[in-house]
């Protein structure tokens, strides 16, 4: 006797928008507990976030994957595939992966792995040839789970607050 799959993947659909935004604000609130400059989302980034993710589950230009437990029905995971033109370093148009969540209690069973993998297919069927992520620096599981799979640091992007830069810029040192 053959048993069902645990959890399928498959293409969000427009009634998977209310799971996908909690499932946004559990991963903002994980951002925030990385690191503390990373501020929770505001009703209007929730606002915003909203208007986003119902662009991207009507866009066929972007890839919007979920993992859904097939015993409840429920999402228990999701990441969102979109295609970014060539820009810096890049030379291509590329793929670029964000906001990948697995609920915790749904971790190590492949599902981060099976999500990277539907949207990298996604960019393959398009002729993409490079796949992008970003992730929090202070964040080492991440880290680990994206080299794991594949990923190598390339471009690194740095933030200062504007005061402190100047700060930095105006003392003793500011000028080497």
């Amino acid at each position: 006797m053959q048993t069902k799959p645990a959890y399928r993947i498959r293409e969000a659909i427009p009634s998977d928008l209310e799971e996908m935004l909690q499932m946004r604000g559990r991963l903002q609130d994980h951002f925030a507990d990385s690191d503390e400059r990373v501020l929770p989302l505001s009703p209007k980034s929730m606002a915003d976030a909203r208007a986003l993710y119902t662009r991207r589950i009507e866009s066929t230009a972007v890839s919007c994957a979920v993992a859904e437990h097939t015993a409840t029905g429920t999402l228990v995971g999701m990441a969102i595939g979109s295609i970014h033109p060539p820009e810096g370093p890049v030379r291509s148009p590329s793929g670029h992966i964000d906001d990948v969540w697995v609920e915790p209690a749904h971790r190590h069973n492949g599902l981060c792995r099976a999500l990277t993998r539907y949207v990298t297919v996604f960019f393959l069927e398009r002729g993409l040839e490079q796949v992008g992520l970003s992730y929090l620096f202070a964040n080492e599981k991440a880290a680990r789970t994206w080299t794991r799979l594949g990923f190598v640091p390339f471009n690194v992007s740095a933030y200062a607050g504007t005061r402190a830069l100047l700060d930095q810029l105006d003392g003793p040192n500011g000028g080497t």
